[in-house]
């Protein structure tokens, strides 16, 4: 009877008789949050103090995985035989492709790990987006610039 019930839904307007959602209906919005999941995460945040203290005590007690957890989140990991790499100056936006390319082959030797990899890569795409936008402000300027005198030999 419970199972009867539950497909007996008002919300179920726009389905087929398949429970398949029609065309222009795409059913429950990209990100949207399964009650479930909800439920349980807000069952995780209240208790995550409880579960913390908890873990704590284990491992004075000596617990080796709680202790490696606490260890984990607290210290960051060690990074043995790291040194920086040489990048070329950034001058011109032709440069990033060639400090990509030693960022690329730096995480392939193993020279650095893909977290400072991808801070790197971060550093480049900033200098990129940065360069697009000063570029186009002088493209901007000239255009307005070459308007300007346009308008100025039209009114002579």
């Amino acid at each position: 009877m419970a199972e009867d019930s539950r497909k007996i839904r008002s919300n179920t307007d726009g389905r087929d008789d398949r429970g398949r959602f029609g065309t222009g209906n795409p059913g429950r919005p990209r990100g949207a949050r399964n009650r479930v999941n909800a439920v349980a995460e807000a069952i995780i945040e209240d208790n995550l103090g409880e579960v913390a203290e908890k873990c704590v005590q284990l491992a004075k007690e000596g617990s080796v995985p709680c202790v490696l957890a606490l260890l984990r989140l607290r210290i960051p990991a060690l990074r043995s035989g790291q040194e920086p790499i040489e990048l070329p100056a950034l001058e011109p936006p032709k440069d990033a492709l060639a400090a990509l390319r030693i960022i690329a082959e730096a995480v392939a030797r193993a020279d650095i790990d893909d977290d400072h990899a991808r801070s790197l890569v971060a550093a480049i795409e900033g200098f990129l987006k940065t360069f697009e936008f000063v570029d186009h402000e002088e493209r901007i300027r000239a255009l307005e610039a070459r308007h300007a005198r346009e308008d100025r030999n039209e009114a002579a």
